[in-house]
Protein backbone atom coordinates (compact mmCIF):
# COMPACT_ATOMS: atom_id res chain seq x y z
CA UNK A 1 0.00 0.00 0.00
CA UNK A 2 2.84 2.16 0.67
CA UNK A 3 4.04 2.16 -3.02
CA UNK A 4 0.62 3.66 -3.94
CA UNK A 5 0.78 6.41 -1.68
CA UNK A 6 4.39 6.92 -2.84
CA UNK A 7 3.89 7.66 -6.08
CA UNK A 8 0.20 9.30 -5.44
CA UNK A 9 2.61 11.63 -3.47
CA UNK A 10 5.09 12.47 -6.36
CA UNK A 11 2.13 12.58 -9.07
CA UNK A 12 0.88 15.03 -6.49
CA UNK A 13 4.01 17.05 -6.38
CA UNK A 14 4.24 16.97 -10.31
CA UNK A 15 0.52 18.29 -11.04
CA UNK A 16 0.78 21.00 -8.89
CA UNK A 17 3.60 22.45 -10.19
CA UNK A 18 0.86 22.35 -13.42
CA UNK A 19 -0.61 25.08 -13.67
CA UNK A 20 2.41 27.12 -13.61
CA UNK A 21 1.88 26.27 -17.64
CA UNK A 22 0.11 29.51 -17.51
CA UNK A 23 3.24 31.48 -18.08
CA UNK A 24 3.70 29.14 -21.13
CA UNK A 25 1.45 31.09 -23.26
CA UNK A 26 2.70 34.55 -22.31
CA UNK A 27 5.48 35.74 -23.56
CA UNK A 28 7.18 36.02 -20.40
CA UNK A 29 9.01 33.18 -18.18
CA UNK A 30 8.86 30.57 -21.17
CA UNK A 31 11.44 32.20 -23.11
CA UNK A 32 14.37 29.40 -22.32
CA UNK A 33 12.60 26.68 -23.66
CA UNK A 34 14.06 25.02 -26.94
CA UNK A 35 14.36 22.87 -29.54
CA UNK A 36 17.08 20.84 -29.48
CA UNK A 37 15.46 18.23 -32.32
CA UNK A 38 16.72 19.56 -35.55
CA UNK A 39 20.43 18.30 -35.80
CA UNK A 40 22.08 22.00 -36.25
CA UNK A 41 21.85 23.37 -32.26
CA UNK A 42 18.84 24.54 -30.77
CA UNK A 43 16.60 27.33 -30.80
CA UNK A 44 14.06 29.21 -29.14
CA UNK A 45 10.38 28.24 -29.08
CA UNK A 46 8.27 30.22 -31.98
CA UNK A 47 4.81 31.04 -30.07
CA UNK A 48 2.80 28.37 -31.58
CA UNK A 49 5.58 25.58 -31.17
CA UNK A 50 4.72 27.29 -27.70
CA UNK A 51 1.43 26.72 -27.82
CA UNK A 52 1.11 23.60 -29.35
CA UNK A 53 3.48 22.23 -26.93
CA UNK A 54 0.79 23.21 -24.12
CA UNK A 55 -1.96 21.63 -25.64
CA UNK A 56 0.11 17.97 -26.11
CA UNK A 57 1.03 18.51 -22.40
CA UNK A 58 -2.82 18.94 -21.96
CA UNK A 59 -4.22 17.20 -23.40
CA UNK A 60 -1.80 14.02 -22.56
CA UNK A 61 -2.45 14.75 -18.64
CA UNK A 62 -6.57 15.03 -18.79
CA UNK A 63 -6.21 11.66 -20.68
CA UNK A 64 -4.21 9.91 -18.29
CA UNK A 65 -6.54 11.94 -15.25
CA UNK A 66 -9.32 10.74 -16.87
CA UNK A 67 -8.19 6.72 -17.11
CA UNK A 68 -7.23 7.01 -13.77
CA UNK A 69 -10.68 8.57 -13.00
CA UNK A 70 -12.24 5.90 -14.77
CA UNK A 71 -10.11 3.38 -13.16
CA UNK A 72 -10.75 3.99 -9.79
CA UNK A 73 -14.44 4.32 -10.66
CA UNK A 74 -14.56 0.53 -11.77
CA UNK A 75 -12.66 -0.78 -8.87
CA UNK A 76 -15.10 0.60 -6.50
CA UNK A 77 -18.00 -0.40 -8.65
CA UNK A 78 -17.00 -4.17 -7.69
CA UNK A 79 -15.44 -3.45 -4.24
CA UNK A 80 -17.19 -1.12 -2.56
CA UNK A 81 -18.55 -3.62 0.28
CA UNK A 82 -14.92 -4.55 0.96
CA UNK A 83 -12.39 -3.68 3.39
CA UNK A 84 -10.38 -2.04 1.05
CA UNK A 85 -12.95 0.23 -0.25
CA UNK A 86 -11.61 3.06 1.70
CA UNK A 87 -8.32 3.16 0.17
CA UNK A 88 -10.02 2.76 -3.20
CA UNK A 89 -12.15 5.73 -2.50
CA UNK A 90 -9.50 7.66 -1.05
CA UNK A 91 -7.04 7.26 -4.14
CA UNK A 92 -10.33 8.13 -6.32
CA UNK A 93 -10.86 11.39 -3.91
CA UNK A 94 -7.28 12.16 -5.26
CA UNK A 95 -7.50 11.41 -8.63
CA UNK A 96 -10.80 13.43 -8.50
CA UNK A 97 -8.82 16.09 -8.03
CA UNK A 98 -6.12 15.44 -10.08
CA UNK A 99 -8.82 15.72 -13.43
CA UNK A 100 -10.93 18.87 -11.89
CA UNK A 101 -7.61 20.68 -11.85
CA UNK A 102 -6.75 19.84 -15.91
CA UNK A 103 -10.15 20.24 -16.65
CA UNK A 104 -9.54 23.85 -15.99
CA UNK A 105 -6.30 23.67 -17.78
CA UNK A 106 -8.47 22.27 -20.88
CA UNK A 107 -10.66 25.30 -20.17
CA UNK A 108 -7.86 27.99 -19.49
CA UNK A 109 -5.80 27.39 -22.34
CA UNK A 110 -8.98 26.32 -24.45
CA UNK A 111 -7.81 22.62 -25.46
CA UNK A 112 -9.32 20.33 -27.41
CA UNK A 113 -9.31 16.97 -25.40
CA UNK A 114 -8.75 13.76 -26.97
CA UNK A 115 -11.15 12.60 -29.41
CA UNK A 116 -10.32 8.88 -27.72
CA UNK A 117 -12.00 10.37 -24.13
CA UNK A 118 -15.29 8.21 -24.45
CA UNK A 119 -13.50 5.25 -25.33
CA UNK A 120 -10.76 6.13 -23.05
CA UNK A 121 -13.82 6.35 -20.54
CA UNK A 122 -14.87 2.89 -20.97
CA UNK A 123 -11.88 1.58 -21.45
CA UNK A 124 -10.58 3.01 -18.08
CA UNK A 125 -13.93 1.76 -16.53
CA UNK A 126 -13.70 -1.60 -17.43
CA UNK A 127 -10.00 -1.83 -16.46
CA UNK A 128 -10.63 -1.14 -13.22
CA UNK A 129 -13.74 -3.47 -12.96
CA UNK A 130 -12.04 -6.59 -14.42
CA UNK A 131 -8.63 -6.02 -12.54
CA UNK A 132 -11.30 -5.70 -9.13
CA UNK A 133 -13.44 -8.58 -10.11
CA UNK A 134 -10.04 -10.60 -10.02
CA UNK A 135 -9.71 -9.49 -6.42
CA UNK A 136 -8.23 -6.87 -4.12
CA UNK A 137 -4.71 -8.05 -5.28
CA UNK A 138 -4.96 -7.32 -8.52
CA UNK A 139 -7.14 -4.24 -8.21
CA UNK A 140 -3.62 -2.78 -6.41
CA UNK A 141 -1.39 -4.31 -8.99
CA UNK A 142 -3.43 -2.49 -11.09
CA UNK A 143 -3.37 0.47 -9.27
CA UNK A 144 0.65 0.04 -8.53
CA UNK A 145 1.41 -0.94 -12.57
CA UNK A 146 -0.81 2.93 -13.02
CA UNK A 147 0.36 4.92 -10.97
CA UNK A 148 4.28 3.68 -11.55
CA UNK A 149 3.41 4.69 -15.29
CA UNK A 150 2.65 8.05 -14.35
CA UNK A 151 5.74 8.79 -12.12
CA UNK A 152 7.42 7.74 -15.26
CA UNK A 153 5.77 10.15 -17.17
CA UNK A 154 6.16 12.87 -14.86
CA UNK A 155 10.01 12.39 -13.97
CA UNK A 156 10.46 12.36 -18.03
Amino acid sequence: MTTIFRYSALYSTRLLSLPTCSTLAGSRGYSSVRDESTTGGSRPLSTSERRAMIERIIRVDHAGELGADRIYAGQLAVLSKTPIASVIKHMWEQEKEHLSTMERLVAKHRVEPTILSPLWTVAGFALGAGSALLGKESAMACTVAVEELIGNHYNR
